[in-house]
């Protein structure tokens, strides 16, 4: 077919490789294939693979696969390659970073994502145990549009807990001492993990953010560990396969134990030091990592460190299994309570 036609009314030029031309105007670009309506044809379809040169007389708007969103005029397609106007400055945009072009139904600007896991397991005959573990976590994204500034937010929670068969001493003769023992069921760990973090986009790279958790451990003595802090951090990577961000900033960290002995309600301002590492390996794997360190303004030999590593398998669409890792370090432990505190959980996981 011929797209040869002009028209002074329409401004828009789409080139094909075959040498043909159309003049009228680009309704969208979605799928990799074009939307063109011209004067005399009216609309019609065109694989981007057959186009070799477009220029459009308005701005457009394009939704890139990061999530940003930009209205610019283009004057130029080579190979793949839009050559844009970006307020008087030329600029690229490669097709494989663009998501659409004027798309019939702009993807939503707000993506809410998250997953819900549990973990359980139980022994008997030698030994009686049941320990589980149960958690979710949900993230918001804004994407960066004309008039709003890109954001996310992501909170998370966990619950984990294990019931262990033990040896209670028991007194039979009455004489006041332990001369037996008889089996009973103790919980040997409990605590509870909330937390949330905000982060508000400056630019395309540089945020701020606030954050705060709240931690309760019974076995370690812990009644509360509550954090509270801001600061500044700047995204690093965010290609679809790797996500990399550091933070620094400062934090109101307090340990309230319940031992009276080392209870106590000092309030420690810390430093807030920390980074996220996701990869997506493969369709079927992911990895993410996160450390974040508190070390006391005050003294530095006294700080705090918590961090995670997760390895997610893809079991189906909504489904994955997860191995994950949790460590936390405190240089300054409750009453018979190690520094360190390490943890490893198998679940299986809903993704929403």
């Amino acid at each position: 077919m011929s797209f040869c036609c002009l028209s002074s009314a329409w401004a828009d030029t789409v080139e094909l490789h075959s040498g043909e031309k159309l003049i009228g105007t680009l309704v969208r670009v979605e799928g990799g294939k074009m939307i063109f309506k011209s004067a005399t044809v009216g609309e019609v379809t065109i694989p981007m693979d057959q186009v070799a040169q477009i220029t459009t007389e308005d701005p457009v708007t394009m939704h890139l696969q990061d999530g940003r969103v930009n209205r610019y005029r283009i004057h130029g397609f080579d190979d793949g390659v839009f050559t844009v106007d970006d307020e008087g400055r030329s600029r690229q945009v490669a097709s494989s970073d663009l998501a659409s072009v004027n798309p019939s139904a702009p993807p939503p600007n707000v993506d809410w994502t998250g997953s819900i896991n549990v973990g359980l397991t139980a022994t008997s005959g030698n030994t009686n145990e049941t320990s589980g573990s149960f958690s979710f976590d949900i993230t918001r994204n804004s994407r960066k549009t004309d008039t709003q500034k890109k954001t996310r937010w992501n909170s998370k929670a966990l619950y984990v807990f294990s019931i262990d068969e033990v040896d209670r001493g028991i007194d039979t003769n009455g004489d006041g001492t332990d001369d037996d023992t008889e089996k009973v069921d103790a919980t040997t760990e409990e605590n509870v993990t909330l937390s949330t973090k905000y982060d508000y986009f400056f630019s395309d790279t540089y945020y701020g953010f606030a954050n705060a958790s709240w931690k309760k451990d019974h076995i370690a003595d812990l009644e509360r560990r509550t954090i509270f802090g801001a600061g500044l951090g700047k995204e690093w990577i965010d290609d679809g396969k790797f996500l990399l961000t550091t933070d620094a900033g400062v934090s109101r960290l307090q340990d309230v134990y319940e031992t009276p002995a080392s209870r106590t309600n000092d309030i420690n301002v810390s430093a807030y030091l920390g980074y996220v590492f996701n990869w997506n390996i493969s369709k079927k794997f992911d990895f993410l990592h996160n450390t974040v360190y508190y070390p006391s303004l005050e003294e530095m030999s006294d700080y705090f460190l918590t961090g995670a590593a997760e390895l997610r398998a893809k079991l189906a669409a909504d489904w994955f299994a997860s191995l994950k890792a949790l460590l936390d370090y405190d240089s300054t432990p409750g009453e018979g309570s190690k520094s360190t505190d390490m943890k490893y959980i198998l679940s299986l996981s809903y993704t929403f």
